[in-house]
């Protein structure tokens, strides 16, 4: 863990992608939450000045980390949601996938639920329900599923035309397999007479 804040930006890559790969196991997890600054190291290699790779395998190990409680809150409290609300917008298939999925995660969490209209993330989110890739448009799709609960994110998703885009996608056959999570963001905008 010490090596991914190495100055060597050789040594800091190489450790990252290990920390990165091996953080699914959850005895890798529990033992690395026991490291003081574990996720000030991960966040750090957030920043726009690092290497594409070592925000791959960063949000990578995040997003695993994400899946337990105690590390959720933790990540919301470190300033991690807005960084990895950055990363969704990245040129990198990966980064994007792991970063919806962290911040998917993340919104199991009433107080980052409350949080996210204030960090713009609908924008990127509803920019990800495009991707190319189905996973991505999964997780974008269940991150606004979860967001959409608050009155000020469908306010957004329905300022930013995203309404028509769920709508898009449930007209498109060819998107049978994203019909039923863009319904379920649209029943929750529903929720507001203003979006009908």
């Amino acid at each position: 863990l010490l090596l991914v804040s190495h100055e060597d930006r050789v040594v800091k890559k190489n450790a990252i992608m290990c920390i990165g790969s091996i953080t699914s196991d959850p005895i890798v997890r529990r033992n690395l939450r026991k490291f003081d600054d574990y996720l000030t190291s991960l966040l750090a290699l957030l920043s726009p000045e690092e290497e594409s790779i070592c925000h791959e395998y960063a949000t990578l190990a995040i997003s695993s980390l994400a899946e337990d409680y105690t590390s959720k809150l933790e990540i919301f409290e470190k300033g991690g949601l807005p960084l990895l609300i950055t990363m969704l917008s990245s040129p990198d298939c990966d980064v994007q996938r792991s970063s919806a999925k962290s911040v998917c995660l993340l919104l199991d969490d009433f107080q980052c639920r409350a949080a996210i209209s204030e960090l713009n993330a609908v924008e990127p989110l509803l920019k990800l329900i495009s991707a190319d890739y189905p996973v991505i448009q999964e997780f974008a799709l269940t991150a606004l599923i979860k967001a959409s609960q608050e009155a000020g994110v469908r306010s957004l998703i329905k300022d930013q035309e995203g309404l028509a885009k769920l709508v898009e996608i449930v007209g498109d056959e060819n998107q049978s397999d994203l019909h039923v999570l863009s319904l379920q963001v649209l029943a929750n905008c529903l929720l507001d007479t203003e979006c009908l």
